[in-house]
């Protein structure tokens, strides 16, 4: 595959994620009564780890470079990260955060 049409795909790759999570999201928060933020929280994570996983398996290449001390306070502190903003995202107005996500 050309370096050109493999830079295309992963482009629509990221876009069609980026949209299709921030979808789920808004459907989840806008739902009636809900509550469990860090249920979105963890699934996102889980999703990146059966990303990571499936990208692992696919190109067969696996070499870490920082320590797993490293690796695991990275997981906790962008696990906490998504947290605390899914629970602040359910104290805002809808409007305030489309602006807030657009901003990231």
């Amino acid at each position: 595959m050309q370096r050109t049409t493999y830079l295309l795909c992963l482009f629509v790759g990221v876009l069609v994620g980026a949209v299709g999570m921030s979808t789920a999201q808004e459907s989840v928060f806008r739902s009636p009564g809900f509550k469990l933020a860090n249920l979105v929280s963890l699934g996102c994570t889980t999703m990146y780890a059966m990303c990571a996983a499936i990208n692992i398996a696919v190109t067969s290449k696996f070499q870490r470079r920082g320590s797993l001390k490293d690796y695991c306070a990275l997981a906790c502190l962008t696990s906490g990260g998504m947290f605390f903003t899914n629970r602040a995202m359910l104290s805002v107005s809808y409007s305030a955060r489309i602006m807030c996500k657009s901003c990231k």
